[in-house]
């Protein structure tokens, strides 16, 4: 069976020319692959929200439907809609290997955003301990919520934040105002 399929493919990013490049190498990836493009278009890139982004409408033929499954996991199309056949037929066989096959990439996702989740919170714990000793031992000299902010290269409301946090703990006292450690 031929499948043919209308997608559309997103890029989103900076710089520019970054997010055009990439646009480009996605559509020259794709014949590489079990997949063939049969018409393809460039939309002019637009700039949203601090970024980039481009967009590609392809048109492209594979040969059945877990071969479709693959492109949708392997390119990420922001849409497919499919042109041909008009009615697929599946086997029960067919049906479940494409099922088990589609289970076996969100289990595979899950994992690794789990993996993913678990990594961001050791480094966040490792940041907010490196920041912690690192503000502590600025505050070995009397300093400013200013002075202190400065310093760290963090805004003075997020600062403001840990010193509250330390004055809780009472590990620093502020003087008028400026903060020192006790």
């Amino acid at each position: 069976m031929v499948i043919k399929a209308k997608v559309l493919l997103e890029v989103a990013g900076f710089p520019k020319e970054h997010v055009e490049k990439t646009i480009r190498s996605v559509l020259e990836e794709i014949p590489k692959r079990e997949y063939k493009i049969l018409d393809q278009e460039i939309l002019p890139t637009k700039e949203r929200d601090e970024m980039f982004t481009s967009l590609a409408e392809a048109t492209i033929e594979c040969s059945e439907v877990e071969t479709l499954y693959g492109f949708c996991f392997d390119f990420m199309p922001a849409s497919v809609d499919i042109i041909e056949p008009e009615t697929i037929n599946l086997g029960i066989q067919e049906f479940n290997n494409s099922l088990n096959d589609l289970l076996a990439t969100l289990h595979k996702l899950d994992q690794m955003l789990k993996n993913s989740n678990a990594r961001t919170k050791v480094l966040t714990k490792n940041l907010n301990a490196l920041t912690s000793n690192f503000v502590l031992n600025l505050l070995e000299n009397d300093l400013t919520l200013k002075q202190l902010a400065t310093k760290l290269g963090i805004p003075e409301d997020l600062t403001e934040k840990f010193l509250g946090a330390f004055e809780q703990q009472n590990l620093i006292k502020k003087e008028g105002k400026k903060y020192s450690k006790k």
